[in-house]
């Protein structure tokens, strides 16, 4: 899980990890995932469905846009409910 900061970014800030996402969003979520090993990690990013390796197994990713996944998974819900 590491994470680079790249020169444009320090001016302003902010780190950002190599898949271009604001590091304050996702790496607590990957650490709270890593020290608990109950916890699943779910990521919804269209472009960019990662996680680091050290989780992912206990992961899941998916590369979509995320109301798209939303609504298919409310219809698979629906369906599954039946």
């Amino acid at each position: 899980m590491e994470c680079q900061i790249r020169e444009r970014d320090r001016k302003h800030k902010v780190v950002r990890n190599r898949y271009n996402t604001p590091v304050i969003i996702k790496y607590p979520f990957w650490r709270m995932t890593a020290q608990n090993k109950a916890a699943t990690y779910a990521c919804i990013n269209y472009g960019e469905a990662v996680c680091p390796e050290e989780i992912a197994e206990r992961s899941i990713v998916i590369n979509g846009d995320v109301g798209k996944v939303v609504e298919a998974l409310h219809n698979f819900m629906l369906c599954y409910q039946r």
